[in-house]
């Protein structure tokens, strides 16, 4: 069977979009990233953002914001899948719901 361009294409296509992924980016700063992913400035590639129970991460180089294994309000939106961290535990998501204050 020979394959014609548009099925080569479609194959590449659709396979490149199922490994492209997974492959970390190089970069300097945050934008240099997609969406989902903040520059690890210690080891200069784009990393994935974090599912809820992970841990904050610690990154010296990263100053905006500090990544310092702590949660702050900026660091939780760039870190974390849900954008939020809870600051009593330093991991991203709430470790419990947060109290609504009426």
């Amino acid at each position: 069977m020979r394959l014609t361009w548009l099925t080569r294409s479609l194959i590449c296509a659709t396979l490149t979009a199922l490994i492209a992924p997974a492959v970390a980016l190089p970069c300097s700063v945050d934008s240099d990233c997609t969406a989902g992913n903040w520059c690890n400035e210690s080891v200069g590639m784009c990393t994935a953002q974090l599912a809820d129970g992970s841990p904050m991460p610690t990154d010296p180089p990263h100053t905006n914001p500090v990544l310092k294994g702590t949660c702050t309000p900026a660091a939780g939106v760039l870190v974390c899948q849900s954008s939020v961290c809870d600051p009593a535990a330093n991991k991203c998501g709430f470790a419990k719901a947060p109290e609504l204050v009426q």
